[in-house]
């Protein structure tokens, strides 16, 4: 499973489920973005597939693969399979971004995306792919996630 190491970063507990308590804390503190509670309600109702009020790995894990899958291919807009730094930058600045995160990640995404930049174009080609996008998420979760909440 890929985002497993996601997963139990989330479920504090380690009950094998995540609450929507524990995703308003990754949010917030790990994160450190200030969400109303309604978009975090959002989130995690997305999470929670089967609508049970817990988020097990299984639905973690499809919801994660589809977010970050949706998320490439916004803003991989040549459809070339790869993001180039200007898709980037472009995608930041265009009408699909949420207002409510945006107002909350104003100031930061800019910053997250030079480090993201910084970390993800593993083989120095001056793109990221698919599978570069994804390991940055994974391997460096504070900086991926930071950006998947602020620009998904």
């Amino acid at each position: 499973m890929v985002f497993e190491k996601i997963f139990h970063l989330i479920d504090e507990d380690n009950s094998g489920e995540i609450s929507i308590d524990e995703l308003k804390k990754i949010i917030s503190e790990f994160l450190s973005i200030d969400l109303p509670d309604t978009k975090i309600a959002e989130i995690f109702n997305n999470l929670d597939i089967d609508g049970s009020g817990e988020v097990d790995i299984e639905e973690f894990e499809t919801t994660m693969n589809q977010l970050v899958e949706n998320q490439f291919k916004a803003i991989d807009v040549d459809n070339s399979g790869n993001i180039s730094p200007e898709e980037l930058k472009n995608y930041e600045k265009s009408s699909r971004l949420d207002q409510d995160i945006v107002e909350n990640c104003q100031n930061r995404v800019s910053y997250f995306l030079d480090e993201f930049l910084k970390v993800a174009d593993k083989d120095g080609d001056g793109e990221i792919s698919l599978d570069e996008f994804v390991d940055v998420i994974v391997d460096s979760p504070k900086i991926g996630l930071r950006l998947l909440f602020c620009l998904a």
